[in-house]
């Protein structure tokens, strides 16, 4: 990371307009310091080097800012000088405790399914499963409500949720809060809708004795992805299942 500013006055500026400008020069040097400083603590980058002249040039400042001053001030090394400014123990403490959420693990990026369907649906009055509140596409889109099926499913019956994509992607994994948590689930995914792998093998959920609750899929490995199955059986005390959103983790 390189950060500079230019020491050019023009011509004929009058003393108040120059120390206008340094002051402002000032200011915005110790801005880029400061965070020259934030990213070489947290790891972000290894080297710093800071363009400018070694002496502040703000009226009655007189500073000379070091390398490892240039994180508490507005100074600057030699143009084309690279430092390492070694941190303080009490500064990378507090410098983690307020980014820790940031560098905590890998990030996770997630993508909508764009349309739903369901092989059984509660139904509130009769009539086609679409116009249901509980409908498939209730667990497209968070706070929307919940897809819930019929209920009073035999052990042996698979109920299936089918979610299907605009456009092939490559999918890591599967995100599911579940509303009504199945017995039993497995994840079936299709590339072109005709040929359909098994990314995540039938398996009872961790929380049997939930209702409630989320849980992530991860594929065996990452697939291409342009329509996928979650296929649910068992008995549970609730007799129904269900799931307020299915996300797909990238």
């Amino acid at each position: 990371l390189q950060v500079g500013r230019s020491s050019a006055v023009e011509p004929g500026s009058s003393g108040a307009q120059r120390d206008r400008r340094r002051t402002c020069e000032h200011r915005s040097a110790m801005v880029a310091a400061r965070l020259g400083g934030a990213l070489l603590q947290s790891g972000v980058v290894d080297t710093i080097a800071l363009a400018g002249p070694s002496r502040c040039r703000v009226a009655g400042c007189g500073c000379v800012a070091s390398a490892a001053a240039a994180v508490e001030h507005a100074g600057g090394s030699e143009a084309g000088d690279f430092f390492a400014a070694p941190p303080c123990s009490w500064r990378r403490a507090r410098l983690a405790a307020h980014s820790s959420f940031v560098f905590s693990g890998p990030i996770r990026w997630h993508a909508p399914i764009d349309k739903a369907g369901a092989t059984s649906t509660y139904l509130t009055h009769p009539g086609p499963a679409l116009l249901s509140p509980f409908d498939a596409k209730q667990a497209l889109r968070p706070g929307t409500g919940y897809w819930c099926s019929s209920g009073g499913h035999k052990p042996d019956e698979i109920v299936t949720w089918k979610g299907a994509l605009r456009k092939r992607r490559k999918v890591a994994g599967l995100k599911v809060s579940w509303a009504y948590a199945p017995e039993e689930v497995r994840v079936r995914t299709t590339a072109d809708g005709l040929h359909w792998d098994e990314p995540v093998r039938w398996h009872k959920e961790p929380l049997k004795d939930e209702v409630a609750f989320e849980e992530d899929m991860t594929f065996d490995r990452p697939r291409h992805v342009m329509g996928l199955q979650i296929e649910m059986r068992g008995k549970t005390p609730w007799n129904f299942v269900g799931i307020n959103q299915a996300t797909l983790v990238l």
